[in-house]
Order: C-alpha cells, then structure tokens, then sequence
C-alpha cells in the first residue's frame, strides 16, 4: 500500500472499510460497533490484488461478513466481549477506589547512630571480621551449586569434542568440506574450553 492508501480516513471514504453498526438479535441489544471497522470486498479486490490472481476466493464474502454464516455465532461472540469489557472496567473500578492500607511505622533512630563527643560509636565487636574469610563449610551450598554447573558444562562441552570427531573420522568427510566448514578449529577451541571447564571446576572443588 502507497502512504496515502494507509490513511484511515480515505479508506473510509472510498469504501474499503465499513463501519460495524449495533444491531438488535433475539430482541437482545448487540453492540457491533464495538469492533470499530472492517475490510470490505473492494479493499480485497483493490490491494490483495496486487498479491493474489483471485483475491475474492482467497477472502470470500462470508469470510468478511461472518455473520452470513451464523447470526447467533456473531451475536454471541459480540456479546461476550461486551460483558468482558464490563468485567474488566469493574475490576478496574473495584481496585481504585481500594481503600489504602495505612503506611508502616518508621522505625525509631537507631541509638547506635547517635553522635557522642564528635565520635560516631562504633558497632559492638570488632568491624574487621565483616570481611575476614569465613571458615570452610559456611560457603558449602554455594560450592555444591558450582560443581553441579561444572558437571553441566563439562558434559556439554565433552558431547561437542566428540560429535566433532565422530564427524571428522566419518568415511563421507572431505578435506573440502570441512575446511569448508572450519572444522578443525572449531574442534580445537572445544578441547580448549573443556579443559578450562574441567581445570576451573578442579579449583573450585579444591577451595570449597
């Protein structure tokens, strides 16, 4: 479509979309304009044209009016979201006009925080040890979580090295083909990281 095709409002006015009025069925009333505008056969013959030989078959008469093939069907399917529309905007009512929980007490100063002789007190114990290392077994669920993404990757990596062998000892390999496809290379740096995987995962076991 050209820019000018794109405008809503030529669209309308030549016709290639129509408004979808509301309509009573069942003596119930149906709100169809709740889905605004819809394509009309001369906006398939006029643009779909430019793709198909036979636009009018691809989108038939039916197909752009769905209610020549069951009015209750395009009733019911209306109304529904209609009453979906209405459960929304209540819900959406309900939680604005939500009463706000009261606002949490703030916590009183801190004694500690208090200033003494132009000298802020310091924290019972001694601040140093925050960052000394902690004794071995403290860090022993984090370990275990290492390890195991270590085993994943070692897997990972061992499955790679040995598809890429399978494929370079294979009898239909060519030295065409897989310098073609830089096989050798990429075997090369899959040895290199699973020996980095399995060497850092030693370290890690190592320290614990």
């Amino acid at each position: 479509m050209f820019i000018h095709e794109r405008d809503p409002a030529f669209l309308i006015k030549e016709g290639f979309l129509e408004k979808v009025e509301d309509f009573e069925h069942n003596g119930a009333h149906v709100p169809g304009s709740r889905l605004g505008y819809r394509m009309t056969n001369e906006f398939a013959i006029a643009f779909f044209g430019r793709v198909f030989s036979a636009p009018d078959t691809v989108f038939t008469e039916d197909m752009l009016r769905p209610e020549l093939q069951s009015m209750d069907e395009f009733a019911d399917g209306i109304l529904n979201i209609a009453e979906t529309h209405q459960r929304i905007i209540a819900l959406l009512r309900g939680r604005r006009h939500r009463p706000r929980l009261p606002a949490a007490p703030r916590p009183a100063p801190h004694h500690g925080a208090r200033r003494l002789r132009g000298q802020r007190r310091r924290p019972p114990g001694d601040p140093r040890a925050l960052h000394r290392r902690l004794p071995h077994g403290v860090h022993a669920g984090k370990a275990e979580r290492l390890d195991a993404k270590a085993t994943v990757e070692q897997r990972l990596w061992k499955r790679r090295v040995d598809c890429l062998n399978a494929y370079l000892i294979g009898k239909s390999t060519t030295v065409r083909s897989t310098d073609r496809l830089g096989l050798p290379d990429r075997l090369n740096r899959a040895e290199e990281r699973l020996e980095f995987v399995g060497s850092a995962s030693s370290a890690t076991g190592s320290k614990g």
